[in-house]
């Protein structure tokens, strides 16, 4: 659980950064589909890491 936290706290902190670097051109729509589609794709790779963690812990109980 604590690997999890500490991953979402690197997301979260690369998020920010990506943000506070293009606050600049989110005048621009280009540049802000191009922000959320990167969003997304950390989103989705947030919940396939989670996805692995819980089967990890299935394994272990089982």
């Amino acid at each position: 659980m604590l690997i999890a936290v500490c991953f979402l706290k690197l997301v979260y902190a690369k998020l920010l950064r990506i943000v506070y670097f293009n606050h600049k051109c989110f005048k621009r729509f280009s540049c802000f589909s191009a922000l959320l589609k990167n969003m997304f794709v950390r989103i989705s790779l947030v919940n396939s890491f989670f996805e692995v963690i819980g089967k990890e812990k299935l394994k272990v109980k089982s």
